[in-house]
């Protein structure tokens, strides 16, 4: 194992209090695809206010380092510091969930009002059901009247004519 990691794993960083980091800056750097995702934990705002710091000051740690240092800096941590971080991940909660009832409003808008989508219909290509054929080779209908298709009436009957009478 490595002697400085061991070294570094030691430190204890004491944050600046009352902490920098706000609600606010959770769900404004979080991706749109995240929003449905569980909110941060108070120790995850912790550690991401240790990573903050130490970038501020130019320190360089690997991600395993910080971890240790920011799971030994929360345990020594005053249970005030520890209050004001579940303080801020309630509120990053609070404004997700407001999002996600925005995000779901939005969504069923849409669902009720959906774009209607207009279907055309190329009538060129379609005969009109006065002008079917009415004789098939394999099948003999009864005589039809023309003017009875036409009739408003009877455009359902006669579009399909029955086949009573018919020769197999």
């Amino acid at each position: 194992m490595n002697n400085n990691l061991i070294l570094e794993s030691s430190y204890i960083i004491q944050l600046p209090f009352p902490p920098e980091i706000t609600a606010k800056d959770f769900i404004n750097r979080r991706n749109p695809d995240r929003f449905s995702a569980k909110g941060p934990n108070a120790f995850f705002i912790f550690r991401k206010e240790i990573v903050s710091y130490l970038k501020k000051n130019n320190l360089k740690f690997k991600m395993q380092e910080v971890s240790a240092i920011a799971g030994r800096s929360w345990k020594e941590s005053p249970p005030h510091v520890k209050t004001t971080y579940k303080l801020i991940a309630e509120e990053v909660e609070i404004l997700l969930n407001k999002v996600r009832n925005k995000l779901n409003y939005a969504t069923e808008r849409m669902n009720m009002f959906p774009i209607i989508q207009h279907q055309f219909v190329d009538l060129s290509s379609q005969t009109q059901f006065y002008e079917q054929n009415l004789y098939t080779p394999e099948f003999e209908y009864e005589s039809i009247n023309s003017e009875s298709i036409i009739d408003e009436n009877t455009v359902e009957e006669n579009i399909n004519p029955p086949r009573t009478g018919y020769n197999i």
